[in-house]
């Protein structure tokens, strides 16, 4: 992961639905929404370790996360922000170059902007879906250096 840098903020931008991950007026839920300059849209990137664990950390102060334990998940699981530090397994995606996916460590299920009728509206709910190959574009993400 040459080209995340711990401790820089990104916005993190969906490869399908070009939309950046936001986090909602509510405080609390995450949404794909159009690219722009609100802090809503700038994540802290921190690796915790060597174990290539990650967090994302929203201006809030608040982690991207999910509700729940990971015996839980499933499609369609809604991602937000939650109080502790939520750690990711980012991995550069092996079919598309420069783009990455958010993985819940040791499992299939990673971060995705699914839509059954590929219209992605700005304000869509980010997801977590299982793993899909070949590749499925609405679960790669890149990260743009914000500043």
């Amino acid at each position: 992961m040459s080209d995340i840098q711990h401790g820089k903020i990104y916005r993190i931008v969906n490869w399908r639905s070009k939309t950046a991950i936001d986090l909602g007026q509510d405080g609390r839920t995450v949404t794909g929404s159009d690219v722009g300059d609100s802090l809503r849209q700038q994540w802290l990137v921190e690796e915790r370790d060597s174990s290539g664990m990650w967090t994302v950390k929203s201006s809030s102060g608040k982690y991207l996360g999910f509700k729940g334990h990971t015996a839980g998940l499933r499609d369609g699981l809604a991602v937000t922000v939650v109080e502790h530090a939520f750690e990711w397994q980012i991995l550069e995606d092996e079919s598309v170059e420069s783009v990455h996916r958010l993985y819940v460590p040791y499992t299939w299920y990673n971060l995705e902007l699914y839509t059954p009728n590929e219209v992605y509206p700005s304000g869509l709910r980010v997801t977590l879906g299982k793993t899909r190959k070949p590749v499925r574009e609405e679960q790669v993400w890149s990260f743009e250096l914000v500043g």
